[in-house]
């Protein structure tokens, strides 16, 4: 019987070139992989992928998802943020007449997303 070969990810692929193994995967993913390829993977230049650029604003939003989980004051303060707005888009959602409220208070809602627009995401 044939089997058939498996290939790896690309991400897989650009963060071992990084050096992020051990950051992402877990031992026994790492374990999984044979050293051949990781030797390979290593030797392998950037730019051997198209659209190869996307890794380095993955690489930066890891490093930041990394400096933000080294503070668990941070961490727990930005997942208490996410639970109170996903509350609270549930609840507006179900309001009745929410829509008109909105407008009638235009002015407010652009004022203070302008104040933390820079801070937190306007979408």
């Amino acid at each position: 019987m044939h089997q058939n070969r498996k290939s790896w990810d690309t991400a897989v692929k650009h963060i071992t070139r990084n050096g992020l193994l051990r950051d992402l995967l877990s031992h026994e993913q790492i374990a999984s992989i044979p050293r051949s390829n990781i030797a390979r993977w290593k030797q392998e230049s950037e730019d051997k992928y198209q659209l190869c650029e996307i890794n380095k604003i993955l690489q930066e939003e890891i490093e930041l998802i990394k400096r933000i989980n080294q503070s668990s004051r941070i961490k727990k303060i930005n997942e208490s943020y996410f639970k109170l707005a996903d509350t609270f888009h549930q609840i507006i959602s179900e309001v009745k007449g929410v829509k008109s409220v909105i407008k009638t208070q235009k002015e407010l809602i652009v004022n203070t997303i302008e104040q933390v627009g820079e801070s937190v995401s306007i979408n």
